[in-house]
């Protein structure tokens, strides 16, 4: 495993005072794992075909994934990149991917703190069903990586370890700092009659 040294007290404490600009396209914020939302990690090297990374979100509702964002070290520049959403094997793991795509160069822009948001837009829409667990990565193709960094504290504290398409383990690393994009699917309201 590889990781970059970066200054922690000074990184968490600008990321602290950061605010985040809008999603890309409008597009709202359905999962948040994001800078604001807890002390900055560790950042890790992060390629689709070497080390890469997932991590977990679940909706109550059914859910339309629109996009991913994905908090960096350093600018990617204009590389293109996997998107993978995998089912949960039912015991806590990654599994099988319900989705996968590659996709030219993100939006990229610095957020403070020596952090940068790398946002894509999915080619065609995920639903999440309600209640239903699902892993999310977004790594760059060699020659090119861009390295995603974790945040503490929000969720279980664990980010899923690849090795290409192979799920390796989880590490207690804190959790991928990550957001979804996209909306909640409204749920329908049954009319009755009250006799």
């Amino acid at each position: 495993m590889r990781a970059r040294a970066l200054l922690v007290c000074s990184a968490a404490v600008a990321v602290g005072a950061v605010g985040i600009a809008p999603a890309r396209g409008g597009l709202p914020i359905i999962f948040d794992q994001g800078p604001s939302t807890g002390e900055l990690g560790t950042c890790w090297s992060n390629q689709a075909e070497d080390q890469n990374w997932a991590d977990q979100a679940t909706f109550a509702d059914e859910t339309i994934v629109q996009g991913i964002e994905l908090y960096v070290l350093s600018d990617p520049g204009p590389v293109a990149v996997h998107v993978k959403i995998l089912a949960d094997d039912g015991a806590g793991n990654p599994g099988a991917p319900v989705h996968e795509e590659d996709l030219p160069g993100p939006f990229v822009e610095p957020i403070g703190g020596g952090l940068f948001r790398v946002a894509v837009a999915l080619s065609e829409p995920f639903t999440a069903a309600a209640g239903t667990t699902y892993w999310y990565g977004l790594s760059g193709h060699v020659p090119f990586s861009f390295d995603v960094c974790t945040v503490l504290s929000p969720g279980d504290g664990r980010i899923a370890i690849f090795l290409g398409s192979e799920f390796l383990d989880h590490r207690d690393l804190g959790d991928q700092m990550f957001a979804l994009l996209g909306e909640v699917v409204p749920v329908a309201l049954q009319s009755f009659t009250v006799e």
